[in-house]
């Protein structure tokens, strides 16, 4: 009879080995899916992070834009600081590298980190105060405009800073222009990628260069005032972010406003009277070639301009109601806000001022009994006449001391905005 032949102590030996082998495999399986899964998450934490980071640098340049204050020969607000270059004796110590007023503006000062901190010696007083890293523990990266900074080629430019070609430009990945009126752009280096070495401060140890389809090759460590924005790869892993001019002027737009209220009321309170407004009909620079304009004190419902002189031709501003005090920073604006006081309200013979004519009288959106309203034109071609060569929106363009909010705004930073008392 046969019997079954007993397995050998090889043949057992090697059924153990298949199955600690399988094993094995399972296990490392396992190891693996748990290393992806951890790296996965911490590349999504660090991305977080970068997000966060981007969004506070950028909200920190927006504020310094609107609050920037003038210092020293310079009498242009809003403006951005340089970046931080680290080629001073300090190295990159997180102040922005402030040029000398007058001193060549070339592009490789527009390119640096991100100044957290503050602009060095006296350029402006407003700080930043804004430590943040991204989320490989990386200092940003920073890149202005020209026309952005403090510098005597941008000095009362006002509205006129619209005008400029020489913003910064953004590609997509595939050469379509996202923008080419960039202000300024914050840049995430990330990681570290092959061929880069970070114990050397070279600009391109921590930003990339990207194959632009119809471009060729860009380099965001170049000053070229060009960057690209495309997908992360084993090659790629700049993150951007940025405000154009058009988005961020209206914010300085409403501060200038603010700032012409409280000059009005500053008046007010001193000569119990608004100032009169000057005229708005000039054709020709030759007609007022300071840009600073008389007083108009045969005025009629209409409007104008600022008063600020009592000098020239005119010469009509009364004693007991003089110009306004426009400090200088402001005078490059005066020429795009027209401002329309009640007839009541300017007269220093009307005792008390705003009390004479029905309260009806300076009307905002079917709201009336105002004392003055204020219409800033955006930009637009100076010495164009009339109000309506100045308002897109052809419902404040009429003088009959009736306003609407202004509802045509081809261009963001174009539009008329309106503020009253």
């Amino acid at each position: 009879m046969n019997k079954t032949k007993p397995l050998s102590y090889s043949t057992k030996q090697k059924g153990a080995a298949l199955i600690i082998f399988a094993l094995t495999i399972i296990a490392i399986a396992a190891g693996a899916y748990v290393i992806s899964n951890k790296n996965t998450a911490s590349h999504i934490n660090n991305q977080t992070i970068t997000s966060k980071s981007l969004g506070l640098a950028k909200k920190a340049l927006e504020n310094f834009f609107i609050s920037y204050m003038p210092t020293g020969v310079s009498n242009e607000i809003g403006r951005l600081p340089y970046p931080d270059r680290g080629n001073d004796a300090a190295g990159y110590d997180g102040k922005s590298d402030c040029i000398n007023y007058t001193a060549a503006l070339d592009n490789n000062l527009l390119l640096g980190h991100f100044p957290w901190l503050q602009e060095e010696g006296s350029c402006t007083v407003i700080d930043i105060n804004t430590n943040v890293r991204d989320g490989a523990g990386e200092r940003l990266w920073y890149s202005v405009a020209p026309p952005m900074v403090r510098h005597s080629n941008n000095s009362n430019l006002g509205p006129n800073i619209l005008n400029s070609n020489n913003f910064i430009t953004i590609y997509d990945q595939l050469g379509n222009v996202i923008s080419d009126r960039v202000a300024f752009v914050i840049i995430s280096a990330g990681t570290l990628l092959p061929g880069q070495n970070r114990s050397n401060t070279a600009i391109s140890n921590f930003l990339d260069s990207f194959n632009v389809p119809g471009i060729g090759i860009v380099n965001n460590f170049d000053t070229d005032l060009t960057f690209i924005k495309a997908p992360e790869s084993n090659s790629f892993n700049d993150r951007l972010i940025f405000m154009t001019i058009d988005e961020l002027m209206p914010t300085l737009e409403n501060r200038v406003l603010s700032e012409f209220i409280a000059l009005l009321t500053n008046h007010f309170n001193t000569f119990n009277v608004y100032p009169y407004p000057a005229q708005i009909t000039f054709t020709s620079p030759d007609q007022d070639p300071n840009n600073l304009y008389d007083c108009d004190t045969s005025f009629s419902p209409g409007g104008g301009l600022f008063a600020n002189r009592n000098l020239g031709p005119l010469n009509q501003c009364p004693a007991n109601n003089p110009i306004l005090n426009i400090p200088a920073y402001l005078h490059s604006w005066i020429q795009y806000i027209i401002y329309e006081p009640r007839p009541d309200c300017v007269n220093p013979d009307d005792v008390p001022a705003c009390n004479v004519q029905p309260v009806t009288s300076l009307t905002v959106d079917g709201t009336n009994g105002f004392n003055f309203v204020l219409l800033y034109t955006g930009a637009h071609d100076l010495y164009s006449g009339g109000r309506a060569d100045y308002l897109t929106d052809m419902l404040n363009q009429t003088d009959n001391q009736e306003f609407v909010t202004p509802t045509i705004a081809p261009i963001p930073a174009n539009q008329d905005i309106i503020n009253f008392q």
